[in-house]
């Protein structure tokens, strides 16, 4: 429940910058927190060992890997992710990214970014659910 509220405050503090009510589907918020309480019911194996989350964090991107920016432009422009030289780094702004999913191949290999993880992890799953099978996140410690 806490994810889901850091993730509402989020969009509000997006929303407030923008000045302007995004074209985010609170759908995707009531999914996210749904598989999240999914997730806490199942988090133990028979060992005890957590089970794996569908999304995979990576903290360093693989050579394949595309890196989806999907920070705020005015962020983007502050704080670059620069660090990847062997990587395509597409800055996709997260209200932006559900109608420019459709010019992605479904086939690459894609790791979402954002600073604290929130909204890469909202924007994983709904790349997920448009047929994209090869998406993680990239972990902030990374950058």
């Amino acid at each position: 429940m806490v994810l889901f509220e850091e993730l509402v405050s989020c969009i509000r503090r997006c929303n407030q910058m923008l000045g302007v009510v995004s074209n985010f589907r609170f759908v995707f918020i009531a999914k996210l927190s749904a598989d999240h309480k999914s997730e806490s019911k199942n988090m133990a194996s028979s060992d005890n060992k957590p089970l794996p989350s569908e999304t995979e964090f990576f903290f360093t991107p693989r050579q394949q890997d595309i890196v989806i920016d999907v920070r705020h432009p005015a962020e983007v422009a502050e704080m670059p992710l620069t660090c990847y030289p062997d990587n395509e780094v597409r800055c996709i702004p997260f209200f932006h990214l559900a109608e420019k999913s459709a010019t992605l191949d479904p086939q690459a290999s894609y790791l979402v970014y954002c600073e604290k993880g929130i909204m890469s992890r909202l924007h994983a799953a709904i790349l997920r659910d448009r047929g994209f099978h090869n998406v993680g996140i990239l972990g902030h410690s990374a950058h």
